[in-house]
């Protein structure tokens, strides 16, 4: 009769412990949900307000950097025309910028690889930093560290490099 016990204690721990790690599971997927929710939520108020106030009729990408100030930003286009918006959440302040006026994405990436051969790029984002708007390219290097390189919209030119994190 002893057997039979242990088997029964067995089957309940090893039920116990397979409840717990679901549980667990669904809660931190729950917990990571209601944490990106707001962000959802900015992403959406700033394609709406592209849409509703600029030329822009089709979004084609979104960014979010947050250095000194957060900001939102997308690129989208009308029929004959790329454009890039960048929206300041806090202030309720939006610019737009025709791909014309500053350097495209394509173009700060070249610029990055060309300068920084050994780097492999991470993220690129287009965003707002002490009150213009930047281009932040976020990368790795062969030694596993991070860095990061802001570049002025406008003309390209690089304002600021953080390398070795």
């Amino acid at each position: 009769m002893k057997p039979s016990t242990n088997k029964n204690n067995i089957k309940k721990w090893v039920i116990g412990i397979i409840t717990f790690v679901v549980l667990f599971f669904v809660g931190a997927v729950v917990v990571f949900n209601i944490a990106l929710e707001p962000k959802r939520n900015q992403i959406s108020e700033v394609g709406e307000i592209a849409l509703d106030k600029t030329p822009i009729t089709k979004i084609q990408k979104y960014y979010h950097l947050n250095r000194d100030v957060n900001s939102l930003a997308l690129a989208g286009t009308n029929k004959n025309k790329k454009y890039y918006f960048i929206y300041l959440p806090k202030t309720k302040k939006a610019y737009l910028y025709q791909n014309t006026k500053g350097v495209t994405e394509a173009q700060v990436i070249n610029v990055f690889l060309k300068d920084h051969k050994d780097r492999k790029i991470t993220d690129v984002n287009l965003g707002w930093y002490k009150k213009r708007p930047v281009w932040e390219i976020s990368y790795t290097k062969t030694n596993k560290k991070i860095g990061y390189v802001i570049y002025n919209f406008e003309d390209g030119e690089e304002l600021s490099y953080i390398d070795n994190l």
